[in-house]
């Protein structure tokens, strides 16, 4: 079966549509996964701000709290973040 030239056109056009609606996925997990919220105090201590505040300004933002700053150190966390989302970003960077 032969298609038409705007057959061809059609079908195109389809998967470039589909290409753009997985590449918003992709945009929209990678901004879920790192939109966190972790306030410091002096000296990058965690101990002298209250979880409640932390929690009050995350909501205000919009973001989710970050579970894990008391565990893993502030820069290799913040490294870890913008590596995952440079691999989230980048990885079908070829659609």
């Amino acid at each position: 079966m032969a298609f038409t030239p705007s057959d061809q056109l059609r079908l195109k056009f389809a998967t470039h549509y589909a290409a753009f609606v997985r590449a918003r996925e992709r945009l929209v997990a990678a901004h879920k996964d790192i939109s966190t919220c972790a306030i410091s105090g002096p000296v990058g201590t965690f101990a002298t701000v209250d979880p409640r505040i932390e929690a009050h300004v995350a909501k205000k933002l919009g973001l989710h709290l970050n579970r894990f700053h008391a565990i893993i150190p502030r820069t290799g966390r913040d490294v870890f973040r913008h590596a995952w989302r440079d691999c989230k970003l980048g990885r079908k960077s070829g659609d």
